[in-house]
């Protein structure tokens, strides 16, 4: 099966015989989960032709070489498997509670706070221009 592969260095794509790598619906122990995603980590990493992380230098120290790390993109598309509503609810279910715990930060979650809070400021300040047609609209509601 050919695929595209971004290796170290460069990131310039290369095509390639992909790996195939199964996935099914069932149950497993976050053990064997936590093992699968090691060793499918792992064989990426060696796909793409980067550095394990024993080999890699530090990126906290100027000395030694480049870390050498790779990227690499799986690309999948939730409409094709359980479809995209299903994805969507599944990922509802998640966030909500992930945000049962405290402390949990969600990507985005901060910057969008300080976004609203930014906009109520300035409503509160400047006021909300409304369109003429709604002023009349909302007048008519009793």
């Amino acid at each position: 099966m050919a695929g595209v592969v971004f290796g170290a260095g460069p990131l310039e794509p290369r095509t390639t015989n992909a790996t195939s790598i199964s996935v099914s619906r069932g149950t497993s122990s976050p053990r064997s989960a936590a093992i699968t995603r090691s060793a499918a980590q792992r064989h990426i990493t060696a796909v793409i032709g980067a550095q394990f992380g024993f080999e890699a230098s530090s990126f906290f120290v100027d000395e030694g070489n480049r870390p050498r790390i790779g990227q690499a993109f799986i690309v999948i598309d939730p409409g094709a498997l359980a479809g995209s509503a299903q994805y969507l609810e599944r990922i509802e279910v998640l966030v909500a509670e992930m945000l049962k715990d405290e402390g949990v930060r969600l990507p985005g979650a901060r910057g969008e706070a300080l976004r609203r809070k930014a906009l109520r400021r300035k409503a509160e300040l400047e006021g909300i221009e409304v369109a003429e047609a709604v002023l009349a609209s909302l007048g008519t509601i009793t």
